[in-house]
């Protein structure tokens, strides 16, 4: 039988997922996520520079961002503060990994858009191979030559 104070620690801690295991990839999930929710912020502003906006209607666009943002973490159940850190605390090689993952998602959204507005979308799968620390693995066999990453939703 399962002790009530046990029960009750488990429920405490298991409503996010701690953002400290994520992969790079997963990293440039979120971040792309969290720039389309500044976006929506800032269309809502009618897409003003933030210099051109007066205190409390800068105030006003401050609360909508932070809004979309937690909404974001709340859909990928990301704690917000541990993702922080955890981009914080980053190495080197994970960053570049992370830009890397990054420029695949945005070249896949280009592409997708594109396929969109030709009036079919993309809808093959793409298959990431990752490595024993949940690493995208390169395709590329030299440094000189660019990595490709194929990131899949």
């Amino acid at each position: 039988m399962i002790r009530p104070p046990l029960l009750i620690a488990a429920l405490l801690f298991a409503a996010p997922a701690f953002a400290d295991g994520l992969t790079p990839v997963e990293l440039a999930r979120i971040q792309r996520a969290e720039a389309d929710a500044r976006a929506k912020a800032l269309e809502s502003m009618g897409k003003k520079d933030l210099s051109e906006l007066k205190g409390p209607e800068r105030a006003a666009y401050i609360r909508k961002e932070q809004a979309e943002l937690n909404r974001v973490h709340q859909e990928l159940k990301v704690d917000s503060k541990a993702y922080a850190r955890q981009l914080a605390r980053l190495p080197t090689a994970q960053r570049k990994e992370l830009a890397l993952a990054a420029a695949a998602l945005e070249k896949e959204a280009q592409e997708n858009a594109a396929a969109a507005a030709a009036g079919k979308a993309n809808t093959t799968p793409q298959i990431i191979e990752l490595d024993e620390n949940g690493l995208p693995i390169s395709t590329s066999t030299t440094p000189s030559q660019d990595r490709v990453i194929d990131v899949v939703e």
